[in-house]
């Protein structure tokens, strides 16, 4: 065998360590190339799905304010007598609060007693219950409708079932005929809440007009009682109310241009009015039950149901007013409270951060996490996938479509993304 020479050894060797030397810093470059690549990705945080309720708090301050307020004032040119009353005195309809100069009218003790009569009757009117309770059938329509939502969702797990093998076609048929069974049970449910709607209407028609009419009634002895006659006159109140004010005072000239006195018309109810935050008012819905506090009844709460929400003030435009109606009588109007509003929405499949949807020419889109294995390893990238929202709250919202459950979502990236773009993942006890 050929013995090499020493001059070819050498070169062997020299040309060994060469390649030792070009592998290793082959190496080194890749190491330092993925790492000043993975340095200068976006850096992003991630998140799993997850199912829930999305929940809605709402509190702000508001004011009763009187639906009404009445100004009162002498259809005669004649001085002041007496005033009967003070600020803040309870007077009803009809009752006399100011004497002007002159005796009284001989027959005004039979009129004032006629009054009281029909008071009364009128109260009793406004006073009776319904003949027609609607909270029976909205329950049942509630119901109804939550049956029929059971059934939708539980169709479509036995059809995915059904399809991928898993289930039987009778399986998938009586979940078909529960699903429209209790489709034509809340059809029926609300079909008999219209009919019982209609039947309340034409019930408060008639009541409307009951109470019209002695109204009417009363306006007549009122205008008579206010007639001017040869021994003077007197002004009652033209409605049930607290005096707010007193205009005059005693031997003053009465006439028909100067307000006497204004009372607050308690027999019409009032309102408590809150300003709410514009981004906060979009939760709200007419006809919604909400609780209202106010300092004078301590901790009590008093149910009371949304009856308006107005539009911008031109004065504040991040705040809208919203009008509550209420049952507590004892409730003083400008008496100032706190209303408050929470609710919990059904249960959904995918609730997501709001923080990680972004929109584009009015389409809601997320971006997702992907990963996928290279000769440089383990690489992650961004994935836009657009999607529907079917409800939000102020920090979730709940995903209809677009999105099947299992993905991560990205909440947090320390650049702007783009569909595809290579990120590097940030892990737990990371700081942004």
């Amino acid at each position: 065998m050929e013995e090499l020479n020493p001059v070819a050894m050498l070169k062997k060797k020299i040309l060994s360590k060469i390649i030792l030397v070009f592998l290793s810093v082959m190496q080194l470059l890749t190491f330092f190339s993925k790492t000043i690549i993975n340095l200068s990705l976006p850096q992003v945080k991630s998140e799993k799905i997850s199912g829930g309720n999305l929940l809605f708090s709402i509190r702000a301050e508001g004011q009763v304010l009187p639906d009404e307020i009445r100004e009162v004032y002498s259809k005669k040119n004649l001085r002041i007598k007496e005033i009967l009353v003070e600020e803040g005195d309870q007077v009803e309809a009809g009752d006399t609060i100011i004497l002007l100069e002159g005796s009284e009218d001989s027959s005004a003790m039979e009129k004032e007693i006629q009054l009281k009569k029909l008071q009364l009757q009128l109260e009793e009117i406004k006073n009776q219950p319904a003949l027609v309770d609607l909270s029976i059938y909205e329950k049942s329509l509630e119901e109804a409708k939550r049956n029929l939502d059971r059934e939708k969702e539980n169709y479509e797990k036995i059809k995915t079932l059904y399809e991928s093998g898993a289930e039987s076609a009778k399986s998938l048929q009586e979940a078909e005929y529960r699903l429209e069974d209790s489709r034509q049970n809340y059809e029926l449910s609300l079909s008999q809440l219209e009919q019982k709607k209609l039947e309340k209407d034409a019930e408060e028609k008639e009541r409307i007009l009951e109470i019209k009419k002695l109204e009417y009634d009363m306006e007549l002895i009122r205008s008579e009682l206010e007639k001017d006659t040869d021994t003077g006159g007197r002004i009652t109140a033209p409605c049930s109310g607290i005096i707010q004010a007193i205009n005059c005072r005693k031997g003053a000239l009465a006439d028909a241009y100067n307000s006497l006195c204004s009372i607050i018309n308690t027999t019409e109810k009032s309102k408590f009015v809150a300003e709410v935050n514009i981004d906060e008012v979009k939760y709200l819905r007419i006809g919604e039950q909400v609780d209202l506090k106010f300092s004078s009844f301590g901790n009590k709460v008093i149910k009371g149901q949304i009856e308006k929400i107005l539009g911008p003030d031109e004065k504040n435009l991040s705040k809208r007013k919203v009008v509550i109606s209420y049952e507590e009588e004892k409730v003083l109007p400008w008496e100032w409270g706190t209303f408050y509003y929470s609710s919990q929405s059904p249960h959904y499949k995918m609730i997501i951060p709001k923080k990680a949807v972004g929109e584009e020419m009015g389409r809601n889109f997320v971006y997702v996490l992907k990963s996928k294995e290279t000769s440089l390893g383990e690489i992650f990238y961004a994935e836009k996938k657009y999607i529907e929202i079917e409800q939000e709250d102020f920090t979730n919202c709940a995903v209809s479509s677009g999105l099947d459950g299992s993905e991560e979502i990205i909440v947090y990236s320390s650049k702007p993304l783009f569909d595809g773009i290579r990120v590097r993942k940030m892990y737990e006890g990371e700081e942004e």
